[in-house]
């Protein structure tokens, strides 16, 4: 099926061209559990491309069975309007091919790598609730919505939907650092059976030790929990003083890298 142009398509009949090529020497930064209902597409001979609106961009993905013939589809796609971004999840170094063909097409941002750690080997101080610390409630929705649009990047950093801040607010989600009833820090986790996501972690005073104690009773919370591992992502290219930060409470890198690129 070859249509080199964009046409509506939904969730079925993508799954069913992910499935149809499934055993062949697969290039895709596709998961078919991602949730969506519509998307436009592109179809190749053995590629399909397709985008997925989010806010004011698309997130664009891709199957393929060849190089030469998901080119041929991202040449249709760079000739369109859309702000676009590609993320592409996988284990140690991204294929060379596949690399050279998005360097060709869109520009790169940035490569993010994920981080793990058990907790019992956690390299951290406070053994006692700290004062000054809470959990979000749901009269700090906006404040907390605005501080995450305002201090991350919505193309790259994956923030959270207001419904999603809301789930995680009735979750315990989200701890809050105040002085004087302001915030002056946050940090945004998700749970998943014994495993936890360390997501977002701000500070909005110019003495860091606000976010190190946010994070430090955040795991006491976990280990309070049980939780056995956490998984945080950072941004090896633009802030390797994160990454390093992390790595002083004892993480450690499991060979899992999230290569983005952006067509304006």
């Amino acid at each position: 099926m070859r249509h080199y142009n964009l046409i509506d398509t939904n969730k079925i009949e993508i799954d069913k061209f992910y499935k149809q090529i499934l055993s062949s020497s697969l290039l895709t930064n596709y998961f078919n559990h991602i949730s969506f209902n519509e998307a436009k597409a592109v179809y190749g001979d053995s590629a399909l491309v397709f985008l997925i609106k989010n806010d004011d961009f698309y997130k664009l993905y891709f199957i393929a069975s060849n190089i030469s013939s998901l080119e041929e589809v991202f040449k249709c796609i760079i000739s369109s309007d859309y702000k676009i971004v590609i993320e592409v999840i996988t284990k140690n170094m991204l294929n060379e091919n596949l690399h050279n063909i998005l360097n060709k097409y869109f520009s790169f941002y940035s490569v993010y790598e994920r981080l793990r750690i058990n907790t019992n080997d956690l390299k951290s101080h406070f053994v006692a609730k700290i004062e000054n610390i809470d959990y979000a409630t749901i009269s700090d929705l906006a404040s907390v919505e605005s501080l995450l649009l305002d201090n991350f990047n919505k193309y790259y950093d994956n923030l959270p939907t207001r419904d999603k801040l809301k789930d995680y607010i009735s979750n315990k989600q989200i701890l809050l650092k105040r002085e004087a009833s302001q915030i002056k820090a946050l940090l945004v986790f998700t749970l998943q059976n014994k495993v936890s996501h360390f997501n977002y972690l701000l500070n909005l005073n110019v003495n860091s030790t606000f976010a190190i104690n946010l994070t430090e009773q955040y795991y006491l919370l976990m280990k309070e929990k049980g939780i056995k591992q956490i998984y945080l992502w950072v941004d090896i290219t633009h802030n390797i003083r994160v990454k390093n930060m992390h790595l002083k409470y004892n993480y450690k890198s499991d060979n899992t890298f999230n290569y983005i690129f952006y067509k304006e």
